[in-house]
């Protein structure tokens, strides 16, 4: 692909958005946990040098983020360079579910380690991974999605399952309920 638009160059178009994005950043660090790099998607080498710039130039450890489907040198390199949070992004395309998976379990397998009680040795955030099999298969620190939004705005109810003997049951998947007759996912 071309890349070239990521020319963090001074005086480039990309460079002032990274300069404002890092704006933002300082503004909100103490009132915000995370904040995601911007990355170049399908060239891993890109992002890891828009990695580098906001480090060097603006002194902001952001949240590095490995495309699905990318190396996995990439996610090696970022433990290997200290980084204890990595995003995993690119599930927002259309993927083959045993595709998804497949890369997704290798990169889980490379860091939930037998020496750490196969238990991640570095967080992990998903990208717009909030499908309940996918959120459950994993041991995610955090995911994010713009479903629940989608399905608030075409009339659905996302409720947790619930038993007479326990309550609430957040570890089963949720029931969806349509409330609006004029969804046009029935």
């Amino acid at each position: 692909g071309d890349f070239s638009y990521y020319d963090l160059t001074q005086g480039s178009p990309f460079r002032a958005y990274c300069d404002s994005y890092a704006g933002f950043v300082h503004k909100f660090k103490d009132r915000l946990e995370l904040f995601a790099n911007i990355d170049a998607i399908g060239s891993p080498e890109v992002t890891w040098n828009i990695q580098r710039f906001f480090e060097e130039e603006h002194g902001l450890r952001l949240v590095p983020v490995v495309h699905h489907g990318t190396h996995l040198k990439w996610v090696e390199k970022y433990i290997a360079n200290g980084y204890d949070i990595i995003g995993l992004g690119g599930y927002a395309r259309k993927i083959a579910r045993d595709e998804l998976i497949r890369w997704t379990d290798e990169v889980f397998v490379s860091i939930c380690p037998a020496s750490n009680g196969y238990k991640p040795i570095i967080r992990v955030h998903g990208f717009a991974l909030t499908a309940w099999e996918y959120m459950t298969r994993w041991p995610w620190y955090c995911v994010d999605s713009t479903s629940w939004v989608k399905y608030s705005a075409y009339g659905w109810i996302i409720l947790p399952r619930w038993t007479k003997e326990r309550g609430f049951r957040y570890d089963r998947q949720p029931l969806v309920v349509n409330m609006s007759w004029r969804s046009p996912f029935k």
